[in-house]
């Protein structure tokens, strides 16, 4: 805010001069503008009409704290952390005063036990498979208290997938795929993707399933032969992938001879909405994967609007 505003607030508070939420509001604004002396003041006129407001407290122990006040700050926020409601931003202030004074692991140790009691549930879901991603819908339910919504999520989205199982179980043969990953350097699947081509009615290559996609040499795209190519960059919407597909692809040495390209059989895909998200929408991916691999037994089942056929630009033709 402004000299204005100060100028605004204090002539106010001429008019008002016991008005708690003004003076406090002044005192903020002060302290954000970085004039802690004057913040102190208001700070303190504050607390003589509220002597029991945490805000108030706080706030003054931070304009102490911004002038290195140190100990006049931490009888304040010592005061509000034998509150039973004491504010979150008494422990962080608490924790930098600690380190100010050169206790190091007693604000380690304190910040842990204080943050504890009021910090969130951090958890980390690294899923690597399909099987990780339906434990860690699970895990989030169980830890959110929505174990029988999150159980029930579950079983439908197995059921799901049994429904493309039992269905690519009668496909005649399994065409080789490539899901290409980045597009320069070239990085093919990983994680999830080759667990999802196979159980599509594919064959899955150029890389491992269920660990980390990596570079691959344009040679072994040459090599594979694939007789589908799926291009699901992360981060990349339909469009984004469509064009770089566009600009990066047909110039590769060996594209035009590749039998994907030669029986039109490149798409591209929305990765950032589906195959990147290791979370529910992974079912819609294994359904959208089908339905390109095998259209004779799975057209329509994946989402509407979330691949595009790519060909050269004068012969394109948009999917569904």
């Amino acid at each position: 805010m402004s000299e204005q505003a100060v100028r605004a607030l204090r002539e106010a508070l001429k008019l008002s001069p016991d008005n708690l939420p003004l003076r406090q509001h002044l005192a903020e604004t002060l302290l954000g503008l970085a004039r802690f002396a004057e913040a102190e003041q208001e700070y303190r006129q504050a607390l003589a009409l509220a002597p029991d407001s945490q805000p108030v407290k706080l706030g003054l122990a931070r304009a102490f704290y911004q002038q290195g006040k140190n100990s006049q700050a931490l009888v304040l926020v010592e005061d509000l952390l034998r509150q039973p409601d004491t504010p979150a931003g008494a422990y962080a202030l608490h924790a930098r005063l600690l380190l100010r004074a050169g206790e190091v692991e007693r604000a380690v140790r304190d910040v842990s036990d204080e943050f504890g009691r009021i910090a969130p549930r951090v958890l980390s879901l690294e899923p690597n498979g399909l099987d990780d991603i339906l434990a860690t819908i699970r895990l989030v339910g169980a830890a959110t208290g929505s174990a029988g919504a999150a159980g029930a999520l579950v079983d439908s989205l197995r059921g799901r997938i049994e429904r493309v199982r039992a269905a690519a179980a009668s496909v005649k043969r399994r065409p080789r795929v490539a899901c290409i990953e980045w597009l320069d350097p070239i990085y093919g699947p990983g994680h999830w993707l080759p667990e999802l081509v196979e159980l599509a009615g594919g064959q899955p290559g150029l890389g491992t399933a269920h660990a980390d996609s990596r570079r691959i040499a344009w040679g072994d795209v040459i090599a594979f032969a694939p007789e589908a190519i799926v291009v699901t960059p992360c981060g990349f919407d339909l469009a984004s992938t469509v064009a770089e597909a566009l600009r990066v692809l047909p110039s590769r040495t060996g594209w035009d001879a590749l039998p994907a390209v030669r029986h039109r059989r490149v798409y591209a895909v929305d990765g950032n909405a589906y195959f990147s998200r290791p979370g529910p929408r992974i079912v819609d991916s294994l359904e959208l994967l089908a339905e390109l691999i095998h259209p004779e037994i799975f057209a329509g089942w994946g989402p509407y609007g979330a691949w595009q056929q790519l060909v050269p630009p004068s012969r394109s033709a948009a999917g569904r």
